[in-house]
């Protein structure tokens, strides 16, 4: 249980630090965001069912690709998550139940929750502690379940925006700016 707590904290501080690379409309955050996330989570579900197709040719490339799409699912999680003050607290004390409802889900189910949360979102235009948190836990579930630990994806995808941000890149488009 420690190791969840460990990856909720320090999603929390991933979260604030968004506030550093946030550059989008915040009266258009209940459209932006949602819309965001629901295009990074169809990213991921398509590089995911590309290995049902076809053997992967370069394991290391395939990891890489994946941390980066979680990454930016991280991102846009962490953006909503910071909506509600109390998605943190609720998590962190709801961490055994959420973990447990979320634990036997597919890969394939965790991404379509995700996916499903980011339309209710935008049709609601609200977010809630509960809401917050189930994000972060599919989250967390989809990383387990490729094998690929949450915490480094965090750290990658920040090293990737603090290098756009630095560079002046932060907004545009394509993966390799």
């Amino acid at each position: 249980m420690s190791k969840i707590i460990d990856t909720i904290k320090t999603f929390h501080e991933y979260s604030v630090w968004t506030d550093e690379t946030a550059i989008y409309p915040v009266d258009k955050q209940f459209v932006y965001l949602p819309l965001k996330l629901f295009g990074e989570t169809g990213e991921l579900m398509d590089k995911y069912a590309k290995r049902i197709r076809e053997p992967i040719k370069n394991q290391e490339l395939y990891e890489e690709g994946l941390i980066a799409e979680l990454g930016d699912i991280a991102y846009y999680i962490a953006r909503l998550y910071k909506i509600d003050d109390d998605s943190y607290t609720y998590a962190l004390d709801n961490c055994e139940m959420l973990l447990f409802k979320t634990q036997t889900y597919s890969i394939v189910e965790c991404l379509f929750e995700i996916g499903d949360r980011a339309q209710h979102l935008y049709y609601t235009k609200t977010i809630d502690s509960l809401s917050g948190a189930y994000l972060l836990f599919f989250w967390i579930q989809a990383c387990n379940h490729l094998n690929i630990n949450p915490l480094r994806v965090l750290e990658a995808n920040r090293t990737k925006l603090e290098s756009r941000k630095n560079r002046g890149v932060i907004t545009g488009s394509g993966d390799n700016r």
